[in-house]
Order: structure tokens, then C-alpha cells, then sequence
């Protein structure tokens, strides 16, 4: 005997599924936001922050060594995503001006 009811929850399943994978696939297409990194710095480590205005842009040296490297590979996508982590091992400002 055939049944219906369980017919019926199984096209709604597959539906609801191609439905999401649609979703999915329109999400790939737009460019991923570039987050860049935060960090905090003690004045004990760079007294020049004392100094410093909220809001004006400075350029800082920043020594850093690899500490990871993760590659993220997909089926739905071409290219790789991957991501890197460094440990700062060292941190001096660059001359005495800010940028804006």
C-alpha cells in the first residue's frame, strides 16, 4: 500500500533542502568581507600611545611570527578559503606623524 502522508513529508523535505541549497549558493556569490585584525597595546609596550589621539591614524611596525596556517576547502566552491595566526614579537611606531 502506498502512503500518502509519507510521500508528501518527502517532497517537502527534498524541497525544503533544494530550497536551502539555493540559498546557500546565492550567499557564495557575493564577496566576502575583508576583517582585518584588532589588537590592543599597553603604553608600558609603546609609551608613544600616550600621545596619540582616538580616531587619528598612525602607522606602526609590527613583528610577527607564524604560530598556524588552516585551508578550507570546499565542494560547492573553486577556491580556498584559509586563514593564518602570528604571535607579535615585537612593536615599534613609525616616525613621529599620524596619517590623517
Amino acid at each position: 500500500m502506498y502512503n500518502i502522508e509519507a510521500s508528501r513529508k518527502k517532497e517537502a523535505a527534498e524541497a525544503k533542502a533544494k530550497q536551502l541549497e539555493r540559498h546557500m549558493d546565492s550567499m557564495c556569490e557575493y564577496e566576502p568581507y575583508i576583517y582585518l585584525p584588532n589588537f590592543r597595546i599597553e603604553k608600558k609596550d609603546m609609551p608613544e600611545v600616550a600621545k596619540w589621539k582616538v580616531g587619528d591614524e598612525y602607522e606602526i611596525k609590527i613583528k610577527v611570527r607564524m604560530t598556524s596556517y588552516e585551508e578550507h576547502k570546499s565542494l560547492r566552491q573553486e577556491d580556498s578559503r584559509a586563514h593564518a595566526e602570528f604571535d607579535i614579537i615585537g612593536i615599534e611606531p613609525e616616525e613621529e606623524k599620524k596619517l590623517s
